[in-house]
């Protein structure tokens, strides 16, 4: 047998025996390094490859239908925590936003208000960019948010909190502490979409609800700056309805 072949074989068993052997919210991070360990890492271009031949007159025809042509349009991805759903907003070729797709968000932690310190199992809240994709995450793919960005490190030093955390995802799976978990098909989508478009051309926002349909609150206990922040990211809400 070659040797290729003999190592898928060997994931093969192992998936096999993981699943039927153990929980399932331990799954996915075992199976993700196990295949890493028998199939070796992969790569952002490998996944996007593998990827392209399903999903690209897909993506293609989910783009056109609301007027943006992919992969050119600039993207804003919109997370409501109490919705639980992730927008996906396209730019379109004649002017304006239109939503492209939404995803179902599967899992994330915390409460509502800002992410104010490592270990607080908060998502955070504010306007972000994706600096990594991560085709080799234990959630099956990742997209790494730029959490603490500059906002969340100046409010931190006035606070005086010096560790606000980080490796905070957009990740597959179905569970997750402290990220935003899709599910594994809808995260080969979004990451598919990210790369092909370009990082530098996606926004993300994360609110605690739907700061177009109900003017923002500050949650009780939160920092008095978070009423900065909601109108900050309601004011740049606004562009996509």
């Amino acid at each position: 047998m070659p040797l290729r072949s003999k190592k898928v074989f060997l994931f093969l068993i192992f998936a096999l025996m993981t699943a039927g052997a153990l929980g399932a919210h331990f799954q996915p991070s075992l199976l993700a390094q196990a295949r890493v360990r028998f199939l070796g890492a992969r790569t952002v271009d490998q996944v996007i490859a593998t990827l392209e031949p399903k999903l690209q007159k897909k993506v293609s025809r989910m783009f056109a239908k609301v007027g943006c042509s992919f992969p050119d349009s600039r993207l804003t991805y919109i997370g409501l925590k109490k919705e639980r759903f992730l927008e996906v907003w396209c730019n379109r070729t004649n002017g304006g936003w239109g939503l492209a797709h939404k995803y179902r968000i599967l899992a994330a932690s915390g409460r509502p208000g800002p992410k104010l310190k490592e270990g607080d199992l908060q998502v955070p809240e504010g306007i972000y960019t994706i600096p990594v994709l991560n085709p080799n995450s234990r959630f099956h793919l990742s997209m790494k948010l730029n959490y603490p960005n500059k906002f969340d490190r100046e409010k931190g030093a006035i606070d005086g909190r010096r560790k606000l955390g980080g490796d905070i995802f957009i990740h597959g799976s179905f569970f997750s502490i402290g990220c935003i978990a899709i599910g594994d098909k809808p995260i080969e989508e979004l990451f598919y979409i990210t790369r092909k478009t370009g990082r530098p051309k996606v926004t993300v926002i994360i609110m605690p609800y739907d700061f177009r349909i109900k003017p923002p609150i500050p949650p009780s206990g939160t920092p008095a700056w978070t009423i900065q922040l909601y109108r900050e990211i309601e004011k740049t809400a606004k562009s996509y309805k």
